[in-house]
């Protein structure tokens, strides 16, 4: 019984693994976004822009630019060209970008769990030479936040899917009715150079249900010929 429980727990692993799929692209980087580079004249708020267009959730993004370090050459930069994200920040400039989706007239009451179906956002991070963190905030259309903090590898990280999972939000938005969503990357050591492919949601996808067997209606014919059976029987016990 152990030995079963075994391969059938390997079974749907692969099973799982095999059929993860992706739900909503957040932002493909597909429409570009002139770059925005700033110093620390303009901190705390920094300086932002929007961009309208296709692969984009909700249709719009806005891109916001922070820079925290004081002194003359110290600046921090973020643009999207040729489907990436790129960040960079001067030696010893500590600063940030945000992304955000819903600005405005909000996300409409968005599911971002396509019906129980996602689970995680995938960050596909394509190169980055320092670790560095990101901070997504979700806010739902009652007004509710909740947020999910984490780290994002460097120091020449290989490209690859960075999974940030639904679980870790804390909080008390309803992610199946979002107004707007934020994703804000950031680093404390300065020097920080990353480009992103992508942001998505994924999961596995729920079974289809399969219908349950339908009773088949009997041909006109065999209605008639079972009821004159019932007929014959009647008769019989009536004549003994």
């Amino acid at each position: 019984m152990f030995k079963i429980s075994l391969i059938s727990a390997a079974f749907l692993l692969s099973f799982n693994a095999a059929n993860a799929a992706t739900f909503t692209i957040i932002d493909d980087f597909s429409t570009g976004q002139a770059e925005i580079e700033t110093d620390v004249s303009t901190f705390p708020a920094g300086v932002g822009a929007t961009a309208a267009g296709g692969g984009i959730l909700g249709g719009k993004r806005g891109m916001r630019v922070v820079s925290q370090q004081a002194g003359n050459g110290f600046y921090t930069s973020s643009a999207v060209t040729n489907d990436f994200l790129v960040f960079s920040n001067s030696a010893l400039d500590a600063g940030a970008v945000k992304l955000g989706y819903g600005g405005g007239l909000g996300l409409g009451g968005f599911d971002l769990t396509s019906a129980g179906q996602a689970t995680e956002f995938v960050i596909d991070l394509i190169s980055s030479d320092l670790q560095f963190g990101v901070l997504v905030r979700a806010k739902d259309t009652y007004n509710n936040v909740s947020t999910l903090r984490a780290n994002m590898p460097g120091r020449g990280v290989a490209p690859t899917a960075v999974k940030l999972a639904f679980t870790d939000f804390t909080g008390s938005a309803d992610l199946t009715s979002l107004h707007q969503l934020s994703f804000s990357f950031f680093n404390g050591s300065g020097d920080l150079d990353f480009v992103i492919d992508d942001i998505t949601t994924a999961g596995v996808p729920l079974p289809n249900p399969v219908p349950g067997p339908s009773p088949v209606p009997l041909p006109a014919g065999a209605v008639l010929l079972a009821t004159a059976l019932g007929a014959l029987k009647l008769r019989s016990r009536a004549r003994n």
